[in-house]
């Protein structure tokens, strides 16, 4: 059942036209569709492990000055922000 959930989340951040998707399934990252550097994905794994999440969406939606925006769901807020920090960093 949560499978099902975490792919309709991901089916509706594609509604939304995100330059890119990262599911978070049992505790792997996986990109969905669109580039991010390598290093940001191995951050990723990172930050999931250390934070002991199982599964979420992140995306990134086009933002004012050309950067994508990095949006989630079913990720904590702190985590959420350690996530940024990180995009910051390598985007």
């Amino acid at each position: 059942m949560n499978n099902l959930l975490l792919n309709l989340k991901v089916i509706f951040c594609w509604i939304q036209n995100p330059t890119f998707i990262i599911k978070i399934s049992e505790g792997s990252v996986t990109k969905i569709k669109g580039n991010v550097k390598s290093s940001f994905l191995v951050d990723c794994a990172d930050i999931t492990k250390l934070n002991g999440l199982k599964s979420g969406v992140i995306y990134g939606v086009a933002g004012q000055f050309g950067k994508p925006i990095l949006k989630a769901y079913n990720i904590p807020k702190e985590m959420l922000q350690q996530l940024r920090n990180s995009w910051g960093y390598n985007s």
